[in-house]
């Protein structure tokens, strides 16, 4: 798995921007993994992704947007209105071949062929696990996608599950196995998408140094800045490794930190003092008792 954040922010002189993080960790589960992984595909005009799980599935799923996207009606612009219903097709369109591939390699018949009743001499209850099992179709190791858009003239973000559901996020967006600790360092940085952008980097680089404290998430990072410029036209910027630098020292001086030394509540500490001193008391007991003698005492 991996983890994937986008964040939109203000930027200097350009309106709205989108700042993208991701790790460079591949997993090939059983086999290898590497830590030196290209995760960002460009699906159309203005718009790019980030990938995690299973990047072969991930890279066919990038592939299919790219095609949808450059074949669709072009006479009909993309707006805030009708965009999230473009980006939910092509992963209908994935599962769609995922249901297919299930029957024609464990059943060798077509889906329609299963819908027409080919299958009906199977048992009832073989029938309904066959539902059950395409019901529970999903992509390949949890692959997920976020996906960052600037089509419609405004930055969007959005998530795509591996259940195939699409969703428009605000703010910020985050997929991957890294998801509740990068989140949960947004959401203690009350980010919001007028963060300006300076703040934004910090922030979503502190969520990702954060975020690898999940063993599955690489310690390299990527960055870039997707924004359009005066003239409409895409800029899409990298943070180069002195820009990644830079804000590691930021890191080191903002971030979370092991705290050392510190104190607890007087009234606590004043309690657990009584405490060693009862303790302590037990040691002055009379010799037989503490010796476990046959002396009891007196009433």
């Amino acid at each position: 798995m991996t983890v994937c954040i986008g964040a939109l922010c203000k930027m200097p002189s350009f309106g709205q921007g989108i700042v993208l993080c991701c790790d460079t960790r591949s997993v090939v589960p059983g086999s290898t993994s590497s830590d030196f992984t290209w995760k960002l595909e460009i699906l159309g005009k203005r718009t790019s992704a980030l990938l995690s799980g299973q990047l072969g599935a991930a890279r066919e799923l990038a592939m299919m947007y790219r095609e949808y996207l450059s074949q669709r009606d072009s006479s009909v612009p993309l707006t805030e209105e009708n965009i999230l219903d473009h980006l939910r097709e092509p992963p209908r369109r994935f599962k769609s071949k995922l249901v297919e591939q299930y029957f024609r390699l464990k059943w060798a018949v077509s889906y329609r062929d299963f819908l027409d009743g080919k299958l009906n001499n199977l048992p009832e209850s073989e029938l309904l696990r066959i539902s059950s099992d395409v019901n529970n179709i999903r992509f390949p190791d949890e692959t997920c996608m976020l996906i960052a858009s600037l089509a419609t003239g405004e930055p969007g973000l959005f998530t795509v599950f591996p259940d195939g559901q699409v969703f428009s996020e605000e703010n910020f967006a985050v997929v991957g196995s890294g998801y509740p600790i990068a989140r949960a360092a947004l959401c203690q940085r009350n980010y919001h998408q007028f963060c300006e952008l300076s703040y934004a980097l910090y922030a979503v680089y502190e969520a990702k140094k954060l975020s690898e404290g999940d063993p599955n998430v690489g310690p390299q990072t990527a960055m870039w800045v997707d924004y359009l410029d005066q003239s409409g036209r895409l800029i899409h910027q990298s943070i180069d490794g002195e820009g990644l630098e830079f804000l590691e020292s930021q890191f080191e001086e903002f971030g979370p930190r092991l705290a050392y030394g510190v104190g607890m509540p007087p009234s606590l500490e004043s309690s657990l003092a009584s405490d060693i001193v009862e303790v302590d008391e037990q040691k002055n007991l009379p010799e037989a008792a503490a010796s476990g003698g046959s002396e009891s005492p007196q009433k």
